[in-house]
């Protein structure tokens, strides 16, 4: 079910290149596999274990400044250190 929700997402250029895990699940390397898999995205860990507050940071810019989404998060970039990408489907 997660999955057909995800697919039904769309980013400023109609995909969804990546998504972002945060957290204790982010610290689980087989957890993010299997995440990666069931939602058919790439899933990646970010430098920081602050994805939490750096969300409400984003949001915040969105709704204080107006921001576009997109633009909120590249005001406030958080480098990426691994990527998941989704395994072969079953």
């Amino acid at each position: 079910v997660l999955g057909r929700f995800v697919a039904g997402w769309t980013g400023a250029d109609g995909a969804i290149d990546r998504i972002v895990a945060v957290g204790g699940g982010a610290a689980q390397e087989r957890s993010l596999r299997l995440q990666a898999t069931i939602l058919g995205r790439p899933l990646a860990t970010l430098a920081s274990d602050e994805g939490a507050a750096i969300g409400a940071l984003r949001l915040a810019a969105i709704a204080i400044h107006g921001d576009p989404p997109m633009a909120a998060c590249a005001r406030f970039p958080v480098p990426v250190v691994r990527t998941w990408p989704p395994g072969p489907a079953a």
